[in-house]
């Protein structure tokens, strides 16, 4: 068991870790509170505006090169229908949605989802849905993306099986983790050369929202019988990312 405390103005915020059998408990004010909440929490303390909209031009650049990569993974094309997994205020849907026949937006967050629908094209359509429980039919969606999300869910094997679920035969599914063991690498060569202050506001630890730290050997075993791996690589170019494009397995019945 490991426990993680964050204090955030009056709120102290509990995180509880059972790795081995991968369950997780969350405390706001020594409350339990549901993953929902946690993640609703996590969104308004540590949005990700705080890296579009850092002071620190590096940080903003890493950030634009990041999302760009991501972006670039998916190569959309005018015919598809493409599902956003986790898509939070839209920013990746948006970008898809002039370059497909359609993009569903997927968040658990409704909040999040208000600010995406703002800015929402006819041709895009958001819904309030649990990545384990998507609100799509089977086998609908052309290449479903989830990128950095499965650090966020307590089973990240069981939201493969969901994205593996919504995408048709011969599909892709597209998906990113942060390459934590290098972020932290780098978080701690800025501590010991005090240079914290270029990333102001944010944690010089482990995400406080992510749950799990992936590498190769992690990621291949949470994706084992269920979609193959047609590629998985690093971002280019500061490898803050894993990157993996894979297609479902599907078993004769």
């Amino acid at each position: 068991m490991k426990k993680i405390i964050y204090k955030n103005g009056d709120n102290v915020y509990e995180k509880i870790l059972y790795p081995e059998s991968e369950k997780f408990e969350f405390y706001k004010n020594h409350t339990p509170i549901s993953l929902k909440k946690w993640n609703e929490e996590m969104n308004l303390i540590f949005p990700m505006i705080l890296l579009e909209k850092s002071p620190n031009f590096i940080i903003r650049l890493i950030e634009s090169y990041r999302r760009d990569s991501n972006i670039r993974l998916v190569e959309p094309k005018p015919n598809e229908i493409i599902a956003d997994i986790g898509c939070e205020s839209g920013y990746i849907s948006h970008n898809l949605e002039k370059r497909c026949k359609k993009v569903y937006g997927i968040d658990m967050d409704i909040k999040m989802l208000k600010s995406a629908k703002v800015y929402g094209k006819h041709n895009s359509q958001f819904i309030c849905s649990d990545v384990n429980n998507i609100a799509i039919g089977d086998k609908r969606i052309n290449k479903t993306v989830g990128l950095n999300i499965l650090e966020h869910i307590p089973k990240p094997r069981e939201g493969i099986k969901e994205l593996a679920r919504i995408t048709k035969n011969g599909g892709k599914i597209i998906i990113s983790v942060p390459n934590d063991r290098i972020i932290l690498f780098f978080k701690k060569l800025l501590n010991l050369f005090h240079l914290k202050f270029l990333y102001p506001n944010l944690s010089t630890d482990l995400a406080f929202g992510h749950l799990h730290i992936f590498d190769r050997k992690a990621l291949k075993k949470i994706c084992k019988d269920l979609v193959e791996i047609k590629s998985i690589r690093y971002s280019i170019p500061f490898l803050l990312d894993i990157q993996l494009v894979l297609v479902p397995i599907r078993r004769k019945k």
